[in-house]
């Protein structure tokens, strides 16, 4: 992926986050955002606006829970995951931040979930 693709996807993630904090995008558990809307939020709103921005065969991943009985789902576009609810606070002790634009390989978080 280029610097420029990455650049991007940021700026649709944060948009897309800007949006539910503010209400302007609501579905069932926003009010909760990021907690317990990481399949919602990655499967029916980022997945859609990157889509719609031209980026094709992005895969939505659902990985399994990890050593601590907790799941998560997220993006991944050409080795890359794409993440925009790893801050939620069931995962506070990992120190995520908001929008998570990473190598796959690279990502210690990610990887607890296979």
């Amino acid at each position: 992926m280029t610097k420029s693709e990455i650049k991007v996807i940021w700026q649709i993630c944060f948009k897309l986050r800007q949006q539910i904090l503010s209400s302007e995008i609501q579905f069932i558990g926003s009010n909760e955002f990021p907690s317990g809307c990481c399949g919602n939020v990655s499967q029916d709103w980022l997945l859609p606006s990157l889509t719609e921005a031209g980026f094709k065969n992005i895969q939505y991943i659902y990985d399994k829970e990890n050593s601590k009985g907790k799941s998560h789902s997220c993006l991944e576009y050409q080795g890359y995951i794409i993440d925009i609810t790893a801050d939620q606070k069931e995962f506070k002790e990992e120190n995520n931040p908001p929008i998570m634009i990473i190598k796959k390989e690279e990502s210690e978080f990610h990887k607890q979930f296979k």
